[in-house]
């Protein structure tokens, strides 16, 4: 199952002109799988619909916990982390044959993709930069 193994890799892949591209083997994605996609600021993001769902369950159960420990401020960002994580879905997706998904049009049209994009597994989803450099930037930004 997608997502079910820690994912930390990068790596390039092909977008082709349906929008498509093959996730790696290395995610554990298997023909079938449901999976959700959302944006952030740099790139979109590729869950498991199930564990993307437990996500926000977590995130919703440690803010309740903030709060009661009285930890405003705390609770505060994670109730914000959680509006962003769901107003900012596009589609559910389900992984087509050689473990091909197709970036819904909707998200094209406000995350235009390179032709070569770049992947970043990161534990238990995987981020889509549009291109290298976009990463980069990321990297840049967090460090």
């Amino acid at each position: 199952m997608f997502g079910e193994e820690n994912l930390l890799f990068q790596c390039e892949a092909r977008k082709d002109n349906k929008n498509r591209i093959i996730l790696p083997t290395k995610t554990g994605v298997e023909t079938g799988d449901h999976l959700v996609i959302y944006k952030d600021d740099y790139f979109i993001s590729i869950y498991n619909i199930l564990l993307y769902e437990k996500r926000i369950k977590d995130l919703k159960r440690i803010q309740v916990n903030a709060k009661k420990a009285g930890k405003h401020l705390l609770a505060d960002e994670l109730k914000h982390e959680i509006f962003c994580i769901c107003s900012h879905i596009y589609d559910n997706i389900i992984v087509g044959k050689s473990n091909r998904i197709v970036i819904p049009k909707s998200c094209i049209e406000e995350y235009p993709l390179d032709d070569t994009v770049y992947l970043m597994g990161e534990y238990d989803h995987v981020n889509v930069f549009k291109n290298k450099e976009t990463y980069k930037e990321y990297v840049k930004k967090r460090s």
